[in-house]
């Protein structure tokens, strides 16, 4: 399994969240997405939920909680509509960990900029959802991948 600088590294969740927060309509749209999910039986970190019952979170304090989520989860969910710079941060940490990236976007990618345009596109058509039919019909597939990650990780 991956490493960390703590050690090993097991997987707890299913996905990992990343998308933005605060926008208007994205609590709506998260919520819907977790909702899905969870529907189906998969476990997802959401950083906001993370934080709600815990005392305010320093800046680093923040970083490190979503990083270790991120290394706990299966599949990244990359959802660039509204998506802040934490967000791409996070896209790149797990890429860097080599984790399953599914995108969501109902806007699509076209204007936030070459980069982020060239990682959507390098999502196979398959890994990339434009409504929450298709986000669906996608965790369906990723479900067994993760179960089987999660049981030959323990």
């Amino acid at each position: 399994m991956r490493r960390s600088s703590g050690g090993d590294v097991s997987l707890r969740w299913d996905l990992f969240l990343g998308a933005g927060l605060r926008q208007t309509g994205c609590p709506e749209r998260n919520a819907n997405l977790i909702q899905l999910a969870e529907s189906i039986g998969m476990s997802v970190f959401v950083p906001s939920r993370e934080t709600v019952s815990q005392r305010a979170l320093s800046a680093v304090e923040i970083v490190a909680q979503n990083c270790r989520g991120i290394e706990e989860a299966c599949v990244f969910v990359f959802v660039p509509d509204e998506a802040g710079a934490g967000v791409y941060y996070e896209l790149g940490f797990a890429d860097a960990l080599g984790k399953i990236v599914l995108g969501f976007s109902l806007r699509g990618v076209k204007g936030l900029g070459k980069a982020i345009e060239g990682r959507w596109e390098m999502l196979p058509a398959d890994r990339r959802a434009t409504g929450f039919d298709d986000f669906r019909a996608i965790l369906l597939t990723l479900r067994s991948i993760c179960v089987q990650m999660r049981t030959s990780d323990s």
